[in-house]
Parts: structure tokens; sequence; C-alpha cells
């Protein structure tokens, strides 16, 4: 077979018969070509689409940061939504994609190739949000569990985050997901978190709001913040961060770290909520803001 002509993306062609196995044709879009051969036709599609979505991410550097940012400008470019709508997805993309991180970790776990996120991976970094970490060896084991699934321990705490808000950034990553198959980009062949199911019941006890009543009320919270209304501020971290009210009311100058990046919980209830949380790149300036010359980063009346 003759090689097939040089196009600016990477391709295939369609599998053909090979005696007793299939092959599909990969050309790299800059004049080189290859193949993979199996034993059906769907197999050669599968191995030859892995092989592009490989080859695309290496072409246009795809990292989750680079493609969260696409995204981004995506929803404030081409569709209806409000700028603070987006810049509250944007945070919770980044949350959920670098759950595992430890501490000043986030960026470099973001920094990972797009086509590295497999299942697995993806179902460990919901699990890190809604799952019980272990007493004995801080594991995080998915919620549905008595023992902890790697030392056999007991002694489970309780989820760092609510279900509500875990189970809604399940949904908006598996929508950005969704965007990042779709034409023209096909970064990815399939959705990573396509099986990944929400666990935890949602909070009936109180109503909840709609999702325009949610955009008004951030719309309104980033405005006040702009202003200068510190309240403000801890209300949007109480979403974007995802801290009680106490933690954060119960936060000092000093909690703030690393060049304002980061934020130490050292009062929480359970161990798992003593922790340092990343603090989200949109709301720094608020925060930096906040760190005067007092004890408390936002002081109340009771001092």
């Amino acid at each position: 077979m003759r090689p097939g002509p040089v196009s600016t993306e990477p391709r295939r062609s369609k599998p053909y018969q090979e005696r007793n196995s299939y092959r599909c044709r990969i050309f790299d879009g800059q004049g080189g070509q290859s193949s993979v051969k199996a034993t059906s036709e769907q197999d050669a599609i599968d191995q030859a689409e892995e092989v592009l979505r490989c080859l695309r991410s290496e072409r246009h550097e795809v990292t989750v940061e680079a493609t969260i940012k696409q995204y981004e400008n995506h929803q404030l470019d081409a569709t209806e939504n409000k700028p603070r709508s987006v810049i509250t997805t944007t945070i919770r993309l980044r949350r959920l994609f670098s759950a595992t991180a430890k501490e000043a970790e986030a960026e470099v776990e973001l920094g990972r190739p797009l086509a590295g996120l497999s299942p697995r991976w993806c179902e460990r970094l919901y699990v890190a949000l809604s799952g019980r970490p272990c007493a004995a060896c801080k594991h995080v084991s998915p919620l549905g569990l008595r023992a902890c699934e790697r030392c056999g321990g007991a002694d489970l705490g309780e989820p760092q985050m609510a279900a509500d808000t875990h189970r809604n950034m399940l949904a908006e990553a598996k929508t950005f997901l969704e965007w990042c198959m779709a034409k023209p980009r096909r970064w990815l062949s399939k959705n990573p978190l396509a099986e990944v199911k929400g666990v935890g019941k949602r909070n009936k006890g109180k109503k909840q709001l709609r999702a325009d009543e949610a955009t008004k009320w951030l719309e309104v919270a980033f405005q006040l913040a702009d202003k200068g209304d510190d309240r403000a501020v801890g209300a949007l971290m109480t979403i974007a961060m995802g801290l009680s009210g106490e933690e954060i009311t119960q936060r000092i100058v000093r909690d703030v770290d690393l060049k304002g990046t980061m934020l130490h919980i050292t009062d929480g209830k359970t161990e798992e909520r003593r922790k340092a949380v990343p603090i989200p790149p949109d709301l720094r300036p608020y925060i930096a803001r906040a760190c005067k010359d007092t004890l408390r980063l936002f002081p109340t009346s009771e001092g």
C-alpha cells in the first residue's frame, strides 16, 4: 500500500485484512507512518486510536492544566456562561484533577499529560475527594468500605467534602472531558471518568440553589469581594476550597503559606481535617488582601 498523503493532523487508515489479522496504518501528520495489527477490526481501530491520542497529545503538548485553560476560554467565548460561573468551574476542575497531590504539588499534578488520565487514575482522584481516610495509614478508601483497603484498619474518618460538592465536581469534570473528546480536538478517544459513579447521599434536608440561582450567588459574592467585603471572600472559600465556616474564621495570617498559594488548617475537629489546602489562583488576591497586621485572617467582633 502506498503511503497516504501528508496532513496537518495525525490520522489512521481504515482497517484492512492481512491474512488472519487486521491492520491499521497511522500517519503522524509530519510525513511519517506506522501501523498496528490486531485479531479483529475493532481491536485494530482501538489500538490505532490510542496511538493517535498520544500523537495528538505530544503534538499540542496537551497537559491537564493547559486543557483546563482552553476549556475556560471556550466557555467565556463560545457559551452564554457568565464569567464568574466559568471561574468557579475552573476552580473545581483544578481541585478534582489534583485531588491526590500533597500540599504544594498541585501544579505538578496538573502538569501531567491529558492523555495520561486513565479510568483507574480518574477513579482514584474522585475517591480522594469522596472517600474515607484511614487514621492509621492515611490511605483514602472508597466510601462504601468499612475497613481500609490498604491496611485493613477499621478507623475511617469522614470524607473531606460534602456529597453535593464532590458529586457536582464529578459532573463538571465529565462534561469537560467530553469536550476534550469532541471535534476538532479529539485529545481523548474515551472519557476516563465515564464509568465513575457519584457516591454519597445528596443533602435533601435543606433547600438547594438552582443553577441560575447559584450563578447569581457567585456573581454577587465576587462583586462584594471586589468591593473589599471579606465576608464574601470567606463565602467563596467554602465553595472553592471545601472549607467549613469555622475552619475559615479560625485561620490566622501565618496560616497563609508558600507565597499565598497554600492555607494550613491546623485545628480541624478530626485528623483528616487538619491539612494544607491549595488556594485557587482566583482567590489569592482576596486572601492576600486579608493578610493584615492582625492575628486573625478574618477578624470577628469577638476577635
